[in-house]
Formats: C-alpha cells, structure tokens, sequence
C-alpha cells in the first residue's frame, strides 16, 4: 500500500512537535547555539546510517544549491532557539504557525503554486488560531497582538525564523521536484548545515568544547531530541517529493 503525502507530512509533524516540547527543556539550561550545534551534531551521526542505501556522488551544481538551502535552515534555527529558550512554548510554537501563510505567498510568487479556496480557508483558521492566543484569547484584544511583535525581540527573532525557514521550504521543494531521493538530500542537507554550525561556535566560541559541553548538560536528552528532529526532518522530506 502506497501512504498520501498527508500521511508522511503528519508523523514529520509528530515527532517535530514531540522534539519541541523537550527542546525548551534543554534550552532552559543551555546556550541556544550551544544546544543548536550539538542538536546537529548528533543528526549528521543519524545521517551516517544512511550511507548503505545512497549514492553521495551529485553534481556541484547541486551541492551548491544543497548548501544555500542549509544557509537559510542555519539562520533559522539560530532565532529559533534564542526565541524558545526565552518564550514560553505555548506562545511561541504557535506563532510559528503564521510560517505556511508566509510560504504560500512565496511558492505563489516562485513556484507558480495557485491556491485553492479550502486551502486558503484554513490558512485563515491558523492565522485566526494564532491571533487568539498571542492576544490572551480575547478576538478584539489586537493591542495585546501588535505590542508583542513590537516590543518583543523575541517575537522579532521568530518573524526571522519564519521567513527564513520559508525561504528554505520553497528551495527544499524546488530541489526536491527534480531530484526526488529525499534521502540523499536528508545527508547532504544535515551535513551542510552541522559544517555552518560548527562554523559559528568555532569562530563565535570555543569550538568542539562547546559541543562536549553541551553533551555535558543536556545528557541523553540532547540525542532523544535529535533522533525525533531527524526521523520528522525524513517524514517532511518524504512528503515534499
């Protein structure tokens, strides 16, 4: 039996939202890049177990392209996890939810992707959902709304994180229309972006150290995070093909 891509988009979301509920754990006794660098650390040794069953010779062509894609995907998650280390998840999490509004504008404009009326519709719905709890679930309490996206640098940091996390959606689909092993990209996407991490605690920090400390704070949670970011990372994929 063939699964629909909804099937695959549902159990990527599952586990995702699983890792974030134990990420704000972790964030509340670790650095964000800290944490974010040894996240991915330990999804590149997850990608390891993918060696057997794919072919690592692509063109540059394509590794470039791979390695713009992990540009935005790294910047991203550096706001990210600065705004969920500092903002209560039950805020934040679902302000991230304006991000298929921003996407779908953008897969208009760049995919020639029309939207039909029932998906416009619960754009809406998510838009409106988001909107009642950033407002303390008053429907006319939109002072409460704005003056937390203006006052907040946290809420600016997720704003961020939405258009750059959208930008890499719109690429991941383009790469992936055209190339539709999804595991290959999984390898290549996760090594691509543990390198600009490893990048940035190396020259912004104090290098592998702060990846040991990290291990050294988070203990096994940091893995059991990983793992669930990484099998969802695979279900999103699988899905976008």
């Amino acid at each position: 039996m063939v699964l629909e891509w909804y099937v695959f988009a549902l159990l990527g979301s599952l586990f995702i939202s699983v890792a974030y509920i134990f990420e704000k754990k972790v964030l509340s006794i670790e650095h964000s890049v800290e944490y974010a660098s040894t996240k991915t650390f330990f999804m590149f040794i997850f990608c390891l177990f993918l060696l057997p069953f794919i072919d690592l010779k692509i063109g540059m062509d394509n590794v470039i392209f791979l390695y713009l894609i992990s540009l935005f995907t790294t910047m991203a998650t550096v706001f990210r996890v600065k705004a969920f280390r500092h903002m209560d998840i039950s805020l934040s999490v679902p302000f991230m939810n304006l991000q298929p509004l921003v996407i779908v504008f953008l897969a208009y404009l760049f995919l020639n992707e029309n939207i039909t009326q029932y998906q416009f519709a619960g754009i809406l719905i998510i838009v409106l959902g988001t909107y009642l709890l950033e407002s303390d679930g008053h429907i006319k309490n939109y002072r409460s709304f704005f003056n937390k996206i203006k006052t907040s640098k946290y809420f600016h940091y997720i704003i961020y994180a939405i258009i750059f996390f959208s930008l890499e959606a719109i690429l991941v689909k383009k790469y992936l229309s055209f190339n539709s092993n999804f595991l290959i990209f999984t390898f290549y996407f996760w090594a691509f972006t543990m390198i600009n991490f490893y990048l940035i605690i190396l020259f912004r920090y104090d290098g592998l150290n702060q990846i040991k400390k990290g291990i050294s704070e988070s203990k096994f949670w940091i893995i059991f995070i990983a793992l669930f970011f990484f099998i969802g990372s695979i279900f999103g994929f699988k899905a976008l093909t």
